[in-house]
C-alpha cells in the first residue's frame, strides 16, 4: 500500500506489523490456550464443537411421522479454535500463524503429517478468518496466504484450499444476524457478492471465536458509526464522563469495543492487539479501561512507547525508536477471559 496508494494508506491509519510483534504475539496466543484453557495443541487445534445458533424460520420433524414444529435456531459444528484478524490487511498475521503451528507442531519427523493437516477440511485454513475493507490489501492478503502455504508445503497443494479472507468493514453491523437456510447459486455474479457479505456476517454475529488478533488502523479522525458510548464514561462504566474533546472515536478504540463485544457475548476468549498506546494512560480512555477490566480475567500489557509528542527517550539516554513511522507509542495488549463473571474486578 505504501508504493501502490499511500495517501490512501495514511487516511486509513493503515501500517505494516513487523514480523517480529506478529511472532511474539502469536507465540504468546498459542500458550494462553494450552495453559489458560487447556486446549492441547493451542493454535494447531482442530477439534470441533456444537454451537446454537438464531437462523431463518423453518420446519423441523425430529422423527417421520411426527409432529413437524417450526424453529429458529440451529445446531452447527463450529471450530473449537476459530481465529479472527478484524484488520488483515495483507495477511500478515494468518502467514505467520500458519509459519509457526508448521516450525513448533510439525518439525522433525513430524513434518510428514503437515500435508493432512494443511489440507483437512475442518482444518487450520477453515477456521482463520481474516475482515479487510481495501481492495488491494484484500487480493494481497489472499496471495500472502497462498503463498505461505505453498512454502511451508514444499509445494503447490493438489486441492483447492479455502482462504477465508473478507472483504467487509469490520465496524459496519451485520445485514443479517440469522443463519441462512439456502446456500445460494455460485454461478450469480451478485450471489457471490451477497455470500462475500453473508460469510463475514456469519462471523460477526453467529460464531463462536476463541482469539481476535491483529494491529487495527490508528485514525483519530474516524468517520466508521461504531458505538462506543460504553467507554465514554468514569472507570464504573455507569456514570458519563463529561467530556466534549476526547480521543474515544479512534478506529483503533472500536476495533477494541468490536472485539471485547466478541469475547463478552461467548463469556470466554482472547484479544491479542498492536495497537496505539494512548489508552494506557491518557485520563480520557478511563472508561475504556474500567470496561477492559471487567471484562477480562487476565491483561498483559507490553508499552514497545516510541511516542514523540512525550519526547520519550530509551533507558541508555539515547532516542526512543517507534516501530512504525508515526507520532503515538505503541503497545502490544493481551486479554483472556475464561469466567463467566463479568464483574469480577468490582469485587
Amino acid at each position: 500500500m505504501t508504493y501502490y496508494d499511500p495517501a490512501l494508506r495514511k487516511s486509513l491509519g493503515v501500517f505494516y506489523t513487523p514480523h517480529q510483534v506478529v511472532r511474539y504475539l502469536v507465540s504468546m496466543v498459542d500458550k494462553l490456550l494450552i495453559e489458560d484453557f487447556g486446549i492441547n495443541g493451542g493454535l494447531s487445534n482442530n477439534d470441533q464443537i456444537q454451537a446454537t445458533v438464531p437462523s431463518e424460520r423453518y420446519e423441523y420433524q425430529k422423527l417421520k411421522g411426527a409432529r413437524k414444529e417450526w424453529r429458529e435456531t440451529k445446531e452447527i459444528t463450529v471450530p473449537r479454535v476459530a481465529i479472527l484478524d478484524p484488520a488483515t490487511g495483507t495477511g500478515t498475521f494468518h502467514a505467520e500463524i500458519i509459519k509457526y503451528i508448521k516450525d513448533t507442531y510439525f518439525s522433525g519427523v513430524r513434518a510428514a503429517f503437515y500435508d493432512d493437516y494443511i489440507k483437512s477440511e475442518n482444518g487450520l485454513l477453515s477456521r482463520m478468518i481474516g475482515f479487510e475493507i481495501m481492495m488491494t490489501s484484500y487480493a494481497v492478503a489472499h496471495l500472502n496466504v497462498r503463498r505461505t502455504i505453498e512454502e511451508t508445503l514444499g509445494q503447490v497443494p493438489d486441492v483447492q484450499l479455502p482462504t477465508n479472507i473478507f472483504m467487509t468493514n469490520t465496524l459496519a453491523p451485520p445485514n443479517s444476524s440469522l443463519e441462512r437456510n439456502e446456500q445460494m447459486s455460485l454461478f450469480d455474479f451478485s450471489a457471490a457478492i451477497s455470500d462475500e457479505a453473508y460469510n463475514a456476517d456469519t462471523w460477526k454475529a453467529r460464531r463462536p471465536i476463541k482469539v481476535i488478533i491483529g494491529n487495527p488502523p490508528y485514525l483519530g479522525a474516524s468517520t466508521n458509526p461504531f458505538d462506543v458510548d460504553s467507554y465514554k464514561t468514569e472507570v464504573d462504566g455507569i456514570t458519563p464522563f463529561g467530556e466534549r474533546k476526547h480521543m474515544l472515536n479512534d478506529d483503533y478504540v472500536k476495533f477494541f469495543r468490536f472485539a471485547e463485544q466478541i469475547v463478552s457475548r461467548h463469556s470466554e476468549g482472547i484479544i491479542a492487539f498492536v495497537s496505539n498506546n494512548g489508552f494506557l494512560d491518557n485520563a480520557t480512555f478511563r472508561g475504556m479501561r474500567g470496561s477492559l477490566l471487567r471484562t477480562f480475567d487476565k491483561i498483559y500489557i507490553v508499552n514497545l512507547h516510541g511516542n514523540t509528542i512525550k519526547k520519550e527517550v530509551a533507558p541508555d539516554g539515547g532516542k526512543d525508536e517507534n516501530i512504525f513511522d508515526i507520532m503515538p507509542g505503541i503497545s502490544l495488549f493481551v486479554g483472556v477471559r475464561k469466567t463467566s463473571n463479568p464483574e469480577w474486578a468490582l469485587d
